[in-house]
Formats: structure tokens, C-alpha cells, sequence
């Protein structure tokens, strides 16, 4: 198989670069018996639904896993992709170590949990070669402030990150109003 059977072209203006309102985005419609298409809007939908159709519907939500913020004390531009939780069962670790200890399963600052109190990540972070261990980061907003503190360094600008909030709010709170949506370019 070649690669090249991949290759499309995709114009710019067919990238969605924000969400359509409610009930405008759009809908193709195949005629089973025809194989005709026709194009419509979601809200078109009830009027096309017949007694005993099925409807399976996806309610998943984008996460707005992408945090832009500023390195401590630099200053410097940062900008992070939260990828995925660490279970909290992974073990003690101490903040800026970058070493995980053996432990009772229990974790204090670093927990893996999400919600009030801080968490660990799995992110990627740019500029990657300048984020070794130890290295904070300050996300801020009209929300509040969200730490971070990069635990340990991996691949490709990699790195097991840990989140807090100085004021004790909720992290996942924090992190759903100073986040953004990741958008292709």
C-alpha cells in the first residue's frame, strides 16, 4: 500500500475552526432505496424520523485540553495539550523529583484523581526542549490561576506534568474555563 493513496485535497474553508450554533450543523441524508444524498441541517432530523427508527446519538463533548501559558520565572510563552490522566494507583512521587517512589498507593499533591486538590497529566508541551523536570508553568485567566509542574520528560515533547491550584479551586473546573478547543491549522 502506498501512502500516496491517502493524499487529498482539503480546502481551508471545509476545516471547521469553531462550532456550528445548535441544531445548524449539517446533515447528509441517504435514500436507501434511491441512493440519492440530499443535504440538510440537524434540525431538519425530527421531520425525517419515523415511528420504530432508531436513533443512536453521541454526546461526547470536545475537551478543551489545550492551555496556553506563560513559564515561571521566565516569563516565556507555553503552550500544553493535556493527552491523558495518570491512574492514581501509579505510586508516591514528589513534587519536581521527576523519580517515582515505591508507595502505599496513596498520593498526596500528585494524585492522578481529577477535581479539587492536583492531578497528573500526560502532556505535550512546546517548546519541548526547554520544559526539563522541574519546570512551572502559570495558566491564568478571569477564572483563576492553574499551575503546572513538569515531572518528567519523554519523546517527542512529551512529559508527565502535575496540575494545581494555588486557591484550592478545582482543577477540572480551572482547566475547562482556561482551556481551549484543539484545532487542526
Amino acid at each position: 500500500m502506498d501512502v500516496s493513496d491517502f493524499a487529498f485535497e482539503l480546502p481551508d474553508e471545509l476545516i471547521a475552526q469553531d462550532a456550528a450554533p445548535r441544531g445548524a450543523a449539517r446533515l447528509l441524508r441517504l435514500d436507501r432505496v434511491s441512493g440519492t444524498r440530499r443535504h440538510g441541517v440537524i434540525a431538519d432530523l425530527p421531520a425525517l424520523l419515523r415511528a420504530g427508527d432508531l436513533l443512536v446519538v453521541n454526546n461526547t463533548r470536545v475537551f478543551a485540553a489545550r492551555l496556553l501559558g506563560r513559564r515561571v520565572p521566565s516569563g516565556g510563552a507555553v503552550e500544553c495539550l493535556l493527552l491523558s490522566s495518570l491512574p492514581a494507583e501509579s505510586g508516591k512521587r514528589e513534587a519536581g523529583s521527576g523519580e517515582r517512589e515505591a508507595g502505599s498507593g496513596e498520593r498526596e499533591a500528585g494524585s492522578g484523581k481529577r477535581g479539587a486538590g492536583s492531578w497528573e497529566r500526560e502532556a505535550l508541551m512546546h517548546p519541548g526542549q526547554k520544559l526539563k523536570p522541574g519546570a512551572r508553568v502559570r495558566f491564568e485567566g478571569d477564572a483563576g490561576v492553574l499551575m503546572a509542574e513538569v515531572l518528567e520528560r519523554h519523546f517527542r515533547g512529551r512529559r508527565t506534568i502535575r496540575l494545581w491550584s494555588e486557591s484550592g479551586a478545582d482543577v477540572d473546573t480551572l482547566v475547562d474555563a482556561l482551556g481551549h478547543v484543539p484545532l487542526p491549522p
